[in-house]
This record gives C-alpha cells, sequence and structure tokens, in this order.
C-alpha cells in the first residue's frame, strides 16, 4: 500500500511508465525480492526475502538481549510525554479560549 503522497506521484506519471512500474512490481514479488533504503548512503537495496530473513535472524541470535515487554507501551509513553509538554515553562500554552 502506497502513502498518500507516493500514490499520488505515481497517478502523475504516464501511462507508459505507471505500466513499466506495476510490470517492475509484480516481477519482484514474483520471486519474492524485498526492496529497502540502505542502512548507510542515499540508496535502495534489493535482497531476497530469505536473505533478508537469515540476515535479521543471525543479528537476533548474535544480540540475544531482547526482552519481552508484557501489553502495549505506547499509552504509558504517550501520558508521559503530554505531562512532561504541559510542565515545560519554554511552551505557550493556550487556554481553553485560545489565549495565550
Amino acid at each position: 500500500m502506497l502513502g498518500l503522497e507516493a500514490e499520488t506521484a505515481f497517478n502523475q506519471l504516464p501511462t507508459s511508465e505507471q505500466n513499466i512500474l506495476k510490470q517492475m512490481k509484480e516481477k519482484l514479488l514474483s520471486i519474492d525480492v524485498i526492496i529497502s533504503k540502505a542502512a548507510k548512503g542515499n540508496c535502495i537495496v534489493n535482497t531476497y526475502q530469505y536473505t533478508h530473513h537469515d540476515k535479521i535472524m543471525e543479528f537476533i541470535n548474535k544480540n540475544n538481549n531482547f526482552i519481552n515487554i508484557k501489553g502495549d507501551l505506547l499509552k504509558k509513553f504517550q501520558t508521559e510525554l503530554r505531562n512532561n509538554i504541559i510542565k515545560c515553562p519554554h511552551i505557550i500554552h493556550e487556554d481553553v479560549n485560545g489565549n495565550t
């Protein structure tokens, strides 16, 4: 699924270029290739899914210092962040009437 900006850019391409991109996408999907941004530099990398999976598993096994967490910490983080923003003296807060 494309983001709105990418979808808009795609739709603005000539039909012939849209068809080429669709064919490329179908080909990459049929051979199980992942396209991702390179870790270093401003480029993309094509990798077979099984190679990508193997590298991730190797990283996890090599750096086995992960911990399991219970529940979703997002709500707690959002609350803590919101409270810190409210307490920050460098932010101009508006009252309920929109006055600063």
